[in-house]
Order: structure tokens, then sequence, then C-alpha cells
């Protein structure tokens, strides 16, 4: 578990290569936050708004079904720009 620094995660993925290297929950909803906008996505407004609330179900999410159930909602209702975003990062 690391921070949201770059340098530093890129370290520990260079002396542990087959490491899975992840950022704590704070930082993912911020980053996801931050990322995901209408200047950066190309996205509307009333796209953009959609996504907090169905990014943060889905972290929150009490089940893997459930957590499933949120991310076919998000394949289907957010823009193809966001779940390409979502699922690579």
């Amino acid at each position: 578990m690391a921070d949201k620094d770059i340098g530093e995660r890129d370290a520990i993925k260079q002396c542990l290569p087959d490491t899975r290297v992840l950022i704590c929950l704070f930082h993912t909803l911020r980053s996801l936050q931050r990322e995901v906008s209408c200047s950066k996505m190309g996205i509307t407004e009333g796209q953009r708004s959609l996504c907090p609330e169905l990014l943060q179900k889905m972290a929150y999410a009490s089940s893997e079904e459930e957590y499933e159930e949120l991310h076919t909602q998000l394949a289907t209702d957010a823009p193809n720009e966001v779940v390409k975003y979502f699922d690579t990062n």
C-alpha cells in the first residue's frame, strides 16, 4: 500500500516487479474526482455528475456481486472515456 506519489509507486514496481501497488481509498476517490472532468474527458456536466456517486458506491460495495452490478451500471450509463479510465486505472 502506497500513497499517491507516482515516484514512490514506480520505485516499488522497479524493486518488486511482480507486486501489485495499491493506493488508499481516500486517494483513489480523490484522483477519480480530479480526473473525471469535462475538460479532461470531453464529456458534458450531466455525464460527469453521474460518475462520482456511482464510483463511490462501487468503492463501498458490500459484496463482489454488488460491485459487479455497479460496474455494469457504470459501463452502461457512463461515457466510454470514464469507463476506459476506470478500467485502466
